[in-house]
């Protein structure tokens, strides 16, 4: 296995972060806040962080790597 510098490892992590979450505005009162890599979405008004993502989501794995937080 390649040998990655941990900084970039956080760079990619916090990139995939910022850019998971999408808000769909085009359900009028309906919209939602919605994973682009799994699917998974919640109401608009509530925290995107309450998502409930598919087990190997990638935004899942990108939190355990900045949290250090082990493999599940």
């Amino acid at each position: 296995m390649p040998d990655f510098a941990a900084t970039d490892v956080w760079d990619v992590a916090r990139a995939m972060l910022a850019t998971a979450i999408d808000n769909d505005v085009s359900c009028g009162m309906n919209a939602y806040n919605l994973c682009r890599h799994c699917n998974g979405s919640i109401n608009w008004d509530k925290p995107h962080d309450d998502i409930v993502h598919e087990p190997s989501c990638p935004v899942l794995i990108a939190r355990d790597l900045l949290t250090g937080a082990p493999n599940a």
